[in-house]
């Protein structure tokens, strides 16, 4: 669904990962270790007390991302905040800007039209970003330069997330565009057995049931944006007698070959299931308060509650 990316990745103390691998290529050219890899671990564990090859989804994860033209900004949220989950994890929440506006859920955030300039966001450089930290040097959010006179700030706080617009001329700070979502405003899962699940949409109607062309299933809601599995697969066989799902899984299970069906129903030829033809398919789409379709209609959800996150937020600032 989206392409063109560019990671502005950030090492948990604020500096870019790049100064780590930096370093660690002086002290390989000083034969102080033998390979680079093993220069960056050591430095790694010098700071975060992991290896850097242990810690690098996780600071991917968790530092800016510009995506097709779009930039992604991710804050850390804990699922204990939501009341739809029963164990406790942390995901990122991802807040979306492009050269217009940026978008902390479907309906709510500010334009930056008038102050950015033209291509501002394939302008972007490390040094745009500034990790925020509280009192007790803890991140919890991101301070973004617009321009000269103009910076984003955008962190957790007890209650949710807010963004602040400021304005600085040197000796005036002032905050004039702001916009918040709440913690129970942000994720809701129908389905917590799938949150960090990446199903396919034929699977799903077996899991959840669907027999009919209409029928429609919520699994979650992120920043007010649906994610919903709509109609079924249907079968006819040689007699041309339809057949709906559960009907089908129950036949492949009695003849020890439900692995073979699942992989014919994808697509692998199997001459065991010649004379059958899938006369309906299903789909995942991403819906509005009023069920119209955002974007285009997908077949397999993204895997982790991040990057379910990650791929919704697109919609925060290209459908308002």
């Amino acid at each position: 669904m989206q392409n063109k990316t560019k990671n502005f990745t950030f090492l948990p103390n604020g500096k870019p990962l790049s100064t780590l691998k930096n370093e660690a290529k002086k002290l390989k050219k000083q034969s102080k270790f033998k390979t680079l890899s093993e220069a960056q671990n050591a430095l790694s564990r010098s700071l975060f007390n992991k290896p850097l090859n242990k810690l690098s989804k996780n600071l991917e994860e968790r530092s800016p991302v510009v995506i097709s033209g779009i930039l992604y900004l991710p804050l850390v949220v804990n699922t204990k905040q939501f009341e739809c989950f029963s164990e406790e994890e942390e995901f990122c929440y991802y807040v979306a800007i492009n050269d217009k506006e940026l978008g902390i859920s479907k309906d709510m955030g500010f334009s930056i039209e008038n102050i950015v300039s033209e291509g501002f966001i394939k302008d972007l450089s490390f040094g745009s970003f500034e990790k925020m930290l509280t009192d007790q040097d803890v991140w919890n959010g991101w301070h973004i330069k617009l321009d000269k006179e103009h910076f984003v700030e955008v962190k957790t706080t007890d209650e949710g997330i807010v963004a602040d617009l400021y304005f600085d001329n040197g000796s005036e700070l002032d905050a004039f565009r702001s916009c918040y979502i709440l913690f129970e405003e942000m994720v809701s899962f129908n389905y917590e057995s799938i949150k960090n699940d990446s199903i396919s949409d034929y699977k799903a109607v077996h899991l959840f049931g669907h027999e009919l062309e209409s029928d429609s299933t919520v699994f979650y809601t992120i920043g007010e944006i649906d994610c919903a599995l709509s109609g079924t697969w249907i079968l006819t066989n040689e007699e041309g007698q339809f057949i709906k799902p559960e009907e089908m899984i129950a036949q492949m299970k009695q003849a020890g070959a439900e692995k073979e069906f699942w992989s014919w129903l994808y697509g692998k030829d199997n001459d065991l299931f010649e004379g059958f033809e899938v006369m309906t398919a299903p789909y995942f789409e991403y819906q509005n308060e009023e069920g119209d379709l955002l974007g285009e209609v997908f077949d397999t959800l993204p895997k982790s509650l991040s990057e379910k996150t990650l791929e919704i937020a697109e919609f925060f600032v290209i459908e308002r």
